[in-house]
């Protein structure tokens, strides 16, 4: 009998936990089926993205950074593009060599549309899955997403162009600190979704900053697993060549997708329950 009540006491913990009530959330709200959908634009959208940074890194840093550091870093923050990273490095530095006139701002527009695709598709998931009563506007999540995908893009260039300078230090690093701030690289990148990618009205910064914490965690502790199997099955990129980098990358892409999307619900539960307290106060 005891046994009996404390299960249904932690079942009960459970159905009031924030984390509990954001999973059921995901799970009728069909957030993995978003995710999926997430995982598919941020592939298409990789190459675009990597052109378009190739050109104007070409550009604006043409004498710190060369294709080889852009593609060393994608490589870096996911092992699985390893076995891409051959054929990306040619295509990008044929694309650095054509960085000029008016061929160059062609090929970075056209690349800049068609990477706005990773943000439109993700802020009509953030908006299906955390915000479902809000109507569809899809001129302008797509607007947002080219937005979107130019701030990131001049973020990398800026994140590379300090990589350029301070790399070497930040390699001699001990492991920990070097965890430390790739956590809270991942912090930054999570709360600048939920705060200004989110749909909806303006998210308490105290719920911002919990779920982007979370989910950073998450997605550290993730990437720390994937690359841990990235490593393992190695030899396998030996036998599938490209289809099995591919794979590999849908699969981290779809992981970090389940994460931003599972940490959005979770901060607007958390807004909702700081709303609720208050108005109990009053």
């Amino acid at each position: 009998m005891q046994v009996l009540r404390c299960v249904r006491t932690i079942e009960r913990v459970a159905r009031v936990c924030s984390l509990w009530r954001a999973y059921q959330f995901f799970a009728q709200r069909d957030g993995a089926l978003y995710a999926a959908a997430i995982a598919y634009a941020a592939v298409l959208s990789l190459g675009p993205f990597l052109f378009a940074l190739a050109t104007l890194g070409g550009l604006l840093l043409r004498d710190y950074v060369a294709p080889a550091t852009i593609i060393d870093w994608v490589t870096t923050q996911l092992p699985q593009t390893a076995a891409l990273a051959p054929l990306l490095t040619s295509m990008l530095e044929r694309q650095a060599e054509v960085a000029s006139g008016l061929l160059a701002v062609a090929s970075v527009l056209l690349s800049l549309w068609a990477a706005s695709l990773l943000g439109s598709t993700l802020r009509h998931a953030l908006r299906a899955v955390a915000a479902p009563a809000l109507p569809r506007a899809p001129l302008r999540e797509r607007l947002i997403g080219l937005s979107a995908t130019l701030i990131a893009l001049f973020t990398a260039i800026a994140w590379l162009g300090i990589l350029g300078i301070v790399g070497g230090l930040l390699v001699q690093l001990p492991f920990v600190w070097r965890s430390v701030i790739g956590l809270a690289a991942s912090w930054l990148l999570f709360a600048a979704l939920y705060a200004f990618l989110l749909p909806g009205p303006r998210l308490p910064y105290p719920a911002i900053v919990q779920s982007s914490l979370l989910a950073a965690g998450s997605w550290e502790l993730a990437k720390a697993i994937l690359a841990f199997l990235a490593r393992g099955l190695g030899r396998s990129s030996e036998v599938y060549g490209l289809l099995g980098a591919l794979v590999a990358l849908l699969v981290a892409a779809h992981v970090a997708a389940m994460i931003t999307l599972y940490g959005a619900i979770v901060a607007v539960i958390l807004a909702e329950d700081r709303f609720h307290r208050a108005e109990q106060s009053t």
